[in-house]
């Protein structure tokens, strides 16, 4: 599991990142959501706040200004605009939309526990779990061993 963080960690340092959150946009995020994130994903938004790297993004939270022109997705927004839609996958009010793969998948993480950090692909004909951890999510997607 060290390996995969070191990936993950390298992935995020050689990428385009949108700068840390707060503990506060964390909570306020949280509480739009209706959820709370793993710990993982807590700790990717204080270090990262968002990402795009190496044919990956993991959407987050991001300053408006440094987000002009849109570079990153708002986790928060993308979350509330696919439940509005009622995105295949969104009806569940415990996962996130992270990353989507331009065909139609989404992927989202499971908020349902701060220790619980599965990733789910969920689209057209598409509902399972790809990645134990959000590390592995993105070191796998971004290498293009991650296939569904």
């Amino acid at each position: 599991m060290h390996l995969v963080f070191e990936k993950f960690r390298d992935l995020c340092e050689n990428g385009i990142v949108a700068g840390p959150a707060s503990d506060t946009q964390i909570k306020d995020a949280e509480t739009a959501l209706r959820v709370v994130f793993p710990d993982q994903y807590r700790t990717f938004l204080r270090g990262y706040g968002a990402l795009v790297a190496q044919g990956i993004e993991i959407y987050g939270i991001i300053y408006p200004v440094k987000n002009d022109p849109p570079m990153w997705q708002q986790v928060v927004e993308t979350t509330l605009q696919l439940r509005s839609w009622k995105q295949a996958g969104s009806e569940n009010s415990g996962m996130i939309p992270i990353s989507q793969d331009g065909a139609g998948n989404y992927f989202y993480l499971e908020a349902a526990s701060e220790t619980q950090a599965r990733v789910w692909a969920i689209g057209p004909g598409i509902e399972l779990v790809v990645a134990s951890s959000l590390h592995e999510f993105a070191t796998e997607y971004a290498s293009g061993r991650l296939v569904i």
